[in-house]
């Protein structure tokens, strides 16, 4: 598994072309090469974008958009996702109220539409997603999967076993991490990793994330890096009721 940052971990800092370059810089000189795009400001030229990574020596792999976004914006969305070579374009949350069928179909059009443009079709569940999950799944077969393990373990499954049960579709994974639902580096909070390292070995890529922080953002991408290259596994100190 290839270790990289979900770049929404810095979403206040993305709002023009300078910053964008600046988190690169800032995150190429942790040792990170890999990221997912999401947080970025549509405000600034994907052109902007390409060349920052160019600059830092960052590879994008996939642009990720909550869905009802992303179809508010479409072209841009795919645009971007084509200009930085990303392999898939990831989705998430099931809109409220959707009914699943339509929302199935729609899913698998956007995937044929995406591999007209050599590009493949992902989805990130949220905690609210799980109970339709699986009948999302089967229905659009041909979509990879997202995986954030800090929803996954809000739902209470284990997560080696969810894993396994989706090992081949099981592409990307969130490693997010919380203490009393306060945002901490991966590995420092109460979700429990036992058996995640081993169940991750044929994963592509695994991205640390913090969506919110109470210091420097980049020392905390940076432990939270060191802890998922070291394959830490860190017991929890209690499982808390989030739900």
């Amino acid at each position: 598994m290839i270790p990289g940052i979900q770049l929404s971990t810095f979403r206040p800092l993305l709002t023009n072309a300078d910053q964008v370059a600046d988190v690169l810089r800032k995150i190429a000189a942790l040792g990170c090469r890999t990221v997912q795009l999401q947080g970025i400001d549509p405000a600034v030229p994907v052109p902007d974008i390409v060349e920052a990574l160019r600059q830092a020596g960052i590879h994008a792999v996939s642009v990720q958009e909550i869905y009802a976004v992303f179809q508010q914006n479409r072209d841009y969305y795919l645009r971007l996702n084509q200009a930085v070579g990303g392999d898939w374009l990831t989705v998430s949350r099931i809109p409220e109220g959707a009914d699943l069928g339509r929302f199935a179909k729609d899913l698998k059009a956007l995937a044929a539409d995406l591999s007209s443009l050599q590009q493949k079709l992902a989805f990130h569940p949220v905690y609210e997603d799980y109970p339709f999950i699986d009948d999302l799944l089967s229905r659009v077969p041909q979509m990879d999967i997202c995986l954030d393990f800090y929803h996954l373990w809000r739902t209470g499954e284990k997560l080696p076993d969810w894993v396994s049960r989706y090992r081949a579709r099981v592409r990307m994974a969130h490693f997010k991490d919380a203490v009393n639902g306060r945002m901490v580096p991966a590995g420092q909070g109460q979700v429990d990793w036992t058996g995640v390292p081993e169940a991750c070995a044929q994963v592509d890529y695994g991205f640390v994330e913090q969506e919110a922080w109470d210091t420097d953002p980049f020392l905390c991408a940076k432990e939270a890096l060191e802890w998922l290259r070291r394959g830490c596994v860190k017991k929890p100190q209690s499982r808390m009721a989030e739900e």
